[in-house]
């Protein structure tokens, strides 16, 4: 991954955004599989393919072309679902490594137990799959690392959501 930029603040905003973006897109994949959304399926195999190509992880690259080529030849991608998870968390948690290993950039101050109601509140709404859980976004965008949470609201998919919001307590530790 280093190699890639010898800038290294370019390299660290790639796996920021990195994790940012596709932390979650094997389940994010299954799902539009399950909906029978295949071009959406495709569309993230694509994307990771790209990401992953970026970051110099042609393990996690050629799975994600496999699993985009499956898909686009209507053969199903369950073969590759497995390994390409492996792959990712693999990749996630030598991104996270490097991250444990520098000194934090900045420090989120915000309130932890206010933090902890909203997403009690937000866990609710999103369980019952109710909008309301848009009236919330105010709140929750004040609250670290919410970017793609906030996302999956929006765009009301509520299931992911709820996933997404379940890592974030315990990134968060909340």
């Amino acid at each position: 991954m280093d190699d890639f930029y010898k800038n290294p603040e370019i390299a660290e905003q790639i796996r920021k955004d990195f994790l940012r973006t596709q932390i979650n897109v094997v389940n994010e994949i299954a799902h539009a599989i399950e909906v029978n959304d295949i071009t959406a399926a495709q569309l993230l195999a694509h994307t990771l393919k790209g990401a992953a190509g970026l970051l110099g992880e042609a393990a996690l690259a050629e799975l994600a072309q496999k699993t985009e080529a499956a898909l686009k030849e209507g053969r199903g991608a369950a073969e590759w679902m497995g390994e390409l998870e492996w792959e990712l968390e693999k990749v996630i948690n030598k991104i996270r490594q490097m991250h444990e290993e520098e000194p934090p950039e900045e420090t989120f101050e915000f309130d932890r137990d206010k933090a902890k109601e909203i997403f009690d509140n937000l866990a609710t709404l999103l369980e019952s799959k109710r909008g309301a859980a848009v009236d919330l976004l105010d709140d929750v965008v004040l609250i670290p690392y919410t970017e793609e949470l906030v996302r999956k609201i929006e765009d009301f998919d509520f299931e992911m959501a709820l996933e997404t919001l379940q890592n974030l307590r315990k990134t968060l530790e909340i």
